[in-house]
């Protein structure tokens, strides 16, 4: 968990994973361009609105907020992973066919693999659409099958090669 304070909010990043270090320049950067894009909302929050927040919801700004959020929060998409065991872990067939695509990724650069990479390779070789092969992906993340690989550890292999 890591808080950044802007001037008229505080933003908190809650996750299971370790947090890597660019999360916290991520959300600095989120803070400031939250209080920019809803600057009238967040003096008018406690005054006109009298603290109601759902004007985050309403169908023009939650648009704005989820692609802010889009744009911001890739952290899980611009780490490098590697692939997990799978043993005991339930998966269907759709996921563990990702999985070997995964493999074959990281296998092929002899390192890590980026979950970006395996979104495009897994378009361009299935039948999968990307909602289904981002949910997939997604499912192997949170069962360990993709591993999120801390970021010294990365770049020190990185120059190795």
């Amino acid at each position: 968990m890591i808080t950044r304070t802007g001037r008229m909010v505080w933003v908190t990043l809650i996750t299971n994973q370790k947090i890597i270090l660019i999360a916290r320049e991520i959300l600095s950067s989120f803070t400031q361009k939250f209080e920019i894009i809803f600057n009238q909302e967040l003096k008018d929050l406690y005054t006109i609105l009298k603290g109601n927040v759902s004007i985050f919801r309403q169908s023009s700004r939650l648009k704005d907020l989820k692609h802010l959020i889009n744009n911001e929060f890739y952290l899980q998409y611009t780490s490098p992973y590697k692939t997990g065991s799978l043993k005991g872990k339930k998966l269907t067939s759709i996921s563990k066919k990702i999985y070997q695509i995964a493999k074959s990724l990281s296998h092929k650069k002899k390192s890590f693999l980026l979950l970006k990479d395996l979104l495009s390779k897994t378009n361009s070789s299935t039948d999968f659409n990307n909602v289904d092969s981002s949910n997939i992906i997604y499912e192997l993340v949170q069962n360990n099958a993709l591993i999120p690989v801390p970021s010294d550890l990365s770049k020190k292999k990185l120059l190795i090669h």
